[in-house]
C-alpha cells in the first residue's frame, strides 16, 4: 500500500492545497484503475489528515480494495465561496480529474463513493444529491450538518470564528444549490446506498432525524442509523468501519 501527502495546485481554489491519498497497491495485484475510489471529507475543525490520524481508515480501505482521496476543505462547508475559492467545484469536478491523472484511480461512477463527517457529511450529501451520476457507488454521511444556518448556533463560541455570510451571502441558506432538502427532492437518479448515521446524544441529532423523516416521506431511498453516540471520532470510526465493510460490496 502507499500513503501520500501531496501539495497540488487547484485552479478552482486558486492556490496550492494539501491532499492526503491512500492507495492499496498490493491488494491481490488488482490495478488501481479497477479498484474502488472513496472521496472522504473532513469536518469543520479538522483537515485532510484527520481521518488518517483519528481512525483506522487505511486498514479498512486495504481490506476492501478502496483508494481513498482526502482533500483539504478548510472551513468552507465545501461551498463555492462568493468572490473566493470554489471548493464545491474543486471536490466534484477538478479533484477527480486531477487524481485520475496523478494516480490512475478508478473513475467509473459505479465504483465511486463519497463520505464525510459533520461539515464533511454536509459536503458529501450535497455532492451526492447534486451529481448522483458521479457517485453511483454510494454516499455515507456521518453526523452530517443538514441545515448550516441552524447548526452554527449550536457550536461552542470558540469554534465559531467565521461569519457564515461569507459562505453563502445569507444566514438563512435560501440558495437551492445549498439546501439539502431541495437538492434531495430534485435528485433525478435514485440509489439504494445512501447511508446516514447520527448518535442519539449528538447535538445534530434532531436535524438528522428530521431529515430522515423527510427522505422517507418523499420516497428517497436511504438507510438511517440512530444508535447511541456523540459528535465524536469514536462514533465516526465505528460508522466508517460499517460503511466500508458492509456498504461497498
Amino acid at each position: 500500500m502507499a500513503l501520500l501527502n501531496c501539495s497540488v495546485y487547484s485552479k478552482e481554489l486558486k492556490m496550492q492545497t494539501s491532499l492526503t491519498v491512500f492507495l492499496p497497491t498490493d491488494t491481490n495485484a488488482i490495478p488501481l484503475s479497477q479498484q474502488k475510489t472513496l472521496y472522504l471529507l473532513h469536518g469543520l475543525t479538522d483537515g485532510c489528515h484527520s481521518w488518517l490520524t483519528q481512525t483506522s481508515i487505511c486498514r479498512y480501505a486495504q481490506n476492501n480494495n478502496i483508494a481513498v482521496i482526502m482533500p483539504e476543505g478548510h472551513r468552507s462547508f465545501y461551498n463555492n465561496i462568493p468572490y473566493s475559492s470554489n471548493y464545491f467545484s474543486y471536490i466534484t469536478e477538478e479533484l477527480p480529474s486531477l487524481c485520475n491523472k496523478l494516480f490512475q484511480i478508478n473513475t467509473l461512477s459505479e465504483n465511486t463513493f463519497i463520505a464525510g463527517n459533520s461539515m464533511g457529511g454536509y459536503g458529501a450529501l450535497k455532492s451526492f444529491f447534486t451529481y448522483p451520476e458521479h457517485y453511483k457507488g454510494g454516499c455515507f454521511a456521518f453526523s452530517p450538518v443538514v441545515k448550516i444556518s441552524e447548526a452554527v448556533h449550536l457550536l461552542p463560541k470558540d469554534e465559531l470564528d467565521f461569519n457564515i455570510k461569507s459562505l453563502f451571502g445569507s444566514m438563512n441558506q435560501k440558495s437551492e444549490s445549498e439546501n439539502l432538502y431541495l437538492l434531495s427532492s430534485k435528485m433525478h437518479v435514485q440509489h439504494s446506498k445512501l447511508y446516514i448515521t447520527c448518535g442519539t446524544e449528538d447535538f445534530l441529532f434532531d436535524q438528522n432525524l428530521a431529515f430522515h423523516h423527510y427522505l422517507t416521506k418523499n420516497n428517497i431511498s436511504h438507510y438511517f442509523s440512530d444508535k447511541i453516540g456523540t459528535h465524536s471520532w469514536a462514533f465516526w470510526e465505528d460508522s466508517l468501519k460499517i460503511a466500508l465493510n458492509e456498504w461497498t460490496k
